[in-house]
């Protein structure tokens, strides 16, 4: 799970965006690259479980991939409030202009209203859980279809950014300090004004700079490559990083595996 629109991971299963809409998905295996789609509106790509998700501009369209005898893209919804998606398990979600949050309804197919309050501007999710960051700084959990509502995990006003992944809450503040939520409180692991970008998942967490990757061990933060990237995305075994060029390189077990080239990159 991922904000960067140019890339996307579920457990293991890496997807990328090109810059010319075409949509590549990573065939461990063989060590290539599938293409899935290649449509010049898209904008934005999001995955969860074994579910791809694509979202469109300018018309905001949301398509999901169906893998079926016949694979296609199926049309969700076509929304010109949509800002954005995000997908966690088999869930997706869409967050509107105005900060409302919609959960979509497979059996039914369609879209359940979870949050008016248009104070969100992010939504983030791992797994089953889902989350939200105000442009004020809050960040708000839910509760879950059974029982609605929201619960509050912080108001700062210095909060910019937050990452979830692997079980855990994070979140970056102004100047780059890096806070995880655990037992109630937030606790400060870093206070890096380089910190560009965190990501998280069930093989850790991982902080990049302009010309940086760095992994937590839990009490400090090691370099595990000394290259500019632009992103970096966790799954359940690896990190997956790309850098301008459009080469993806995955850290696993403490080495560095470059993938086959996309294409169109």
């Amino acid at each position: 799970m991922t904000d960067k629109p140019g890339i996307a991971i579920s457990h293991d299963n890496l997807y990328v965006l090109q810059p010319n809409g075409a949509i590549f998905g990573y065939v461990e295996r063989f060590n290539a690259w599938h293409q899935l789609d290649g449509n010049p509106e898209t904008s934005k790509i999001a995955a969860g479980n074994d579910h791809l998700y694509q979202l469109h501009s300018p018309d905001n369209s949301i398509w999901t991939f169906s893998a079926n005898t016949t694979p296609q893209w199926v049309n969700l919804d076509s929304n010109e409030d949509t800002k954005s998606i995000a997908a966690g398990g088999d869930h997706l979600y869409q967050i509107h202009s105005d900060g409302q949050i919609y959960a979509y309804d497979a059996e039914n197919k369609k879209w359940d209203n979870i949050e008016k309050n248009t104070a969100a501007v992010k939504i983030v999710t791992d797994g089953d859980d889902l989350y939200q960051l105000h442009k004020e700084g809050a960040i708000y959990k839910y509760n879950g279809p059974s029982s609605g509502g929201w619960t509050g995990l912080d108001d700062n006003a210095d909060t910019t950014d937050i990452v979830v992944g692997g079980g855990d809450v994070y979140q970056v503040h102004k100047g780059g300090a890096v806070w995880k939520y655990a037992d109630g409180a937030w606790n400060m692991l870093d206070n890096n004004p380089n910190t560009l970008q965190i990501a998280a998942g069930k093989a850790g967490l991982y902080q990049r700079q302009k010309d940086r990757i760095y992994k937590y061990d839990g009490s400090q933060w090691d370099v595990v490559m000394d290259a500019e990237m632009t992103d970096i995305v966790v799954g359940d075994t690896a990190l997956y990083v790309r850098n301008d060029a459009g080469v993806v390189l995955r850290y696993q077990d403490g080495e560095w595996f470059v993938l086959a080239p996309v294409a169109n990159a």
